[in-house]
């Protein structure tokens, strides 16, 4: 059942992910991306969580995950983190690149392209690798459940943090949670059927 509802779930956020690469000049989600942008732009709170997700925290976090695993001797994880943070980071600048959507125009802002973000799709794979294998450690349901709403809710607002500083879009936030999340649930796939392989 769980198995099901996941492959689903994975659908879905890629599909979303695909119609959100078509469309996110259209009118419509022009009209989403102001809204939002009126809604959370100038909230430092939410900005603040921006610090969570650049690159240096990303490099670093999974390098102790790396490092952490390998002392365990628990390659799977080690491939596991390196596929979902490095692989992730890197692949985030390679669709960043192909598609080439200008961030938001304000002062000061950064050079780089803006589609997907980095910090939804990154933030995302990294907070949940660590939630899974945290929550996979213990057998308490009420533990998992807090686990987890902990992970969305601190992914939620690393991503939303985005929107707060106008360094992106809220359609290349999106954008970045669905294909996080896309790749992330294909990495708990692989990672399974490599532990019932061992």
């Amino acid at each position: 059942m769980l198995k099901n509802i996941l492959i689903i779930s994975e659908a879905i956020a890629f599909f979303l992910f695909v119609i959100l690469l078509f469309t996110y000049d259209s009118g419509l989600l022009e009209r989403f991306d102001r809204a939002m942008s009126d809604l959370f732009s100038g909230n430092g709170f939410i900005e603040f969580f921006q610090h969570f997700a650049t690159t240096r925290v990303i490099m670093l976090i999974g390098s102790i995950l790396v490092i952490f695993f390998a002392y365990k001797q628990d390659y799977l994880k080690i491939l596991f983190s390196a596929y979902a943070i490095f692989g992730g980071h890197y692949f985030n600048q390679i669709l960043k690149y192909v598609v080439q959507r200008q961030r938001p125009d304000i002062s000061g802002q950064y050079s780089t392209f803006s589609f997907p973000s980095g910090h939804a799709m990154v933030g995302i794979l990294y907070i949940f690798t660590i939630a899974y294998f945290i929550s996979s450690a213990t057998a308490s349901k009420a533990v998992k459940f807090i686990i987890w709403i902990i992970a969305i809710v601190f992914t939620t607002l690393v991503g939303l943090s985005r929107i707060a500083g106008e360094r992106h879009f809220a359609s290349d936030v999106v954008a970045g949670w669905a294909l996080g999340f896309a790749c992330f649930v294909f990495l708990v796939h692989w990672y399974r059927k490599g532990k019932s392989a061992e």
